[in-house]
C-alpha cells in the first residue's frame, strides 16, 4: 500500500499578512497559517506558551517561548488587529438595529432602514499646466485638458480658468451644464442685470466654410476656415474698448460618434477703441471623414471676466 504525503490544507483567502509582525518570516507565516492562525486576532489570542506548543504540535516548526516572548509577537498582533478592526469600523456602515427603529415613527423608519446606493464615476478629467519660454524670455504658458472616458483633449492658451472649465462641463454633459451653458445658439439673452458697470458678452455667429486657393489645389491639403463673430454691449463696453482690455477665443470640435475632441485654433486679441464688433477667424485642416460638431468660447479678461459659449454648427466630412 502506498504512503501517501501529507499536504496542509490550502490558506483561506481571509487572512492577515502575519509577516507584518517583526520576527515572522515567510517559513513562520506559512507554518501559523497551517497551524490555524490566519489572523492578526487570532494570534493575539494566544500566550507564549500555547503558541510554542500549537506550532510543534501542527507543524514540523520549532520556536521556543521565550523567543515568542522576546519578540513580542502577541503585543505585535494585538496592535495590528486593533488597527485592522477600526479600519473596517470606518469602512462599513453599520445597519440600524431593531431596537432604534422601533423608538422612530413608523412613516421615517422604512427611510432609515434603508442602504444609501453607491456613488458611480460620472466622468473624469485631467488638467495640466504647461509652461516654455517666450522669444523675449517671458513664460508662455497653456492649460492641456483630457477626458479620462472619451481621451478627447483641448490644448487652451493661457491658465485662465473659464475656458477649460467650459470644455469640461460640455464634455461630461452635466446637468449644471445647461445652467452654465447655452445649449441653443439661436438664443442669446444678456445674463448680467443692467447695473451701472453693466457689461455683456454675445457671440454672433459661428461659420465653418472650407477654403479654397490654388495652393490647396496643388498641395491637395484641404483646410477649413471658423468664423467667430461677437460683439461687446452695455453701458461700460465704451470703456473697456479704450482701456483695449485682452480676449481670448477658442474653437474645438467633437467627433460626434466618439465624442473625442479637438482644440483646432485659439486667438488671442485686445479690444481696440470704441468698436464693439470682431470677427476671430481660424485656419484648421479637414478632419477625418465623419460628422462633428463646433464648440466656440469666446473669453474677456479682467476687470470685467465675461466667458460666451455657442454649440455648433455641425460639419460633415465626406470623402
Amino acid at each position: 500500500m502506498a504512503n501517501s504525503e501529507h499536504r496542509p490544507d490550502p490558506i483561506p483567502d481571509e487572512t492577515d499578512d502575519l509577516e507584518l509582525i517583526d520576527g515572522i518570516g515567510t517559513a513562520t507565516a506559512e507554518a501559523l497559517y497551517e497551524a490555524g492562525i490566519r489572523l492578526f486576532s487570532d494570534l493575539a489570542q494566544h500566550t507564549p506558551q500555547s503558541l510554542s506548543r500549537l506550532l510543534h504540535e501542527q507543524t514540523d516548526l520549532r520556536v521556543s517561548p521565550r523567543r515568542i516572548e522576546t519578540e513580542d509577537w502577541i503585543g505585535q498582533a494585538q496592535e495590528l488587529a486593533e488597527q485592522v478592526e477600526a479600519q473596517e469600523g470606518a469602512l462599513v456602515e453599520e445597519p440600524l438595529s431593531e431596537e432604534t427603529l422601533e423608538a422612530v415613527s413608523p412613516e421615517v423608519a422604512p427611510e432609515l432602514a434603508k442602504t444609501p446606493p453607491q456613488w458611480q464615476q460620472h466622468a473624469s478629467f485631467s488638467v495640466t499646466f504647461d509652461t516654455r519660454p517666450g522669444e523675449t524670455g517671458e513664460t508662455l504658458w497653456q492649460t492641456r485638458v483630457v477626458h479620462q472616458e472619451t481621451h478627447g483633449q483641448a490644448q487652451l492658451a493661457g491658465i485662465s480658468t473659464l475656458p477649460w472649465v467650459s470644455w469640461i462641463l460640455t464634455q461630461a454633459r452635466l446637468p449644471l451644464a445647461t445652467e452654465l451653458i447655452p445649449t441653443t445658439p439661436e438664443i442669446r439673452t444678456p445674463t448680467m442685470p443692467a447695473t451701472p458697470n453693466h457689461v455683456f458678452l454675445e457671440i454672433l455667429e459661428v461659420k465653418v466654410s472650407e477654403i479654397e486657393s490654388a495652393i490647396a489645389k496643388l498641395t491637395k491639403e484641404r483646410k477649413l476656415l471658423a468664423e467667430v463673430r461677437f460683439r461687446l454691449g452695455g453701458n461700460r463696453a465704451e470703456a473697456l474698448t479704450t482701456q483695449q482690455i485682452p480676449y481670448q477665443v477658442s474653437v474645438c470640435t467633437t467627433n460626434l460618434q466618439t465624442n473625442a475632441s479637438n482644440l483646432v485654433g485659439t486667438d488671442l486679441g485686445h479690444l481696440q477703441n470704441r468698436e464693439f464688433e470682431y470677427v476671430s477667424r481660424h485656419e484648421f485642416p479637414v478632419p477625418a471623414v465623419g460628422r462633428y460638431e463646433c464648440h466656440s468660447v469666446v473669453l474677456l479678461l479682467p476687470p470685467y471676466p465675461r466667458m460666451e459659449y455657442y454649440q455648433g454648427p455641425i460639419l460633415k466630412v465626406e470623402t
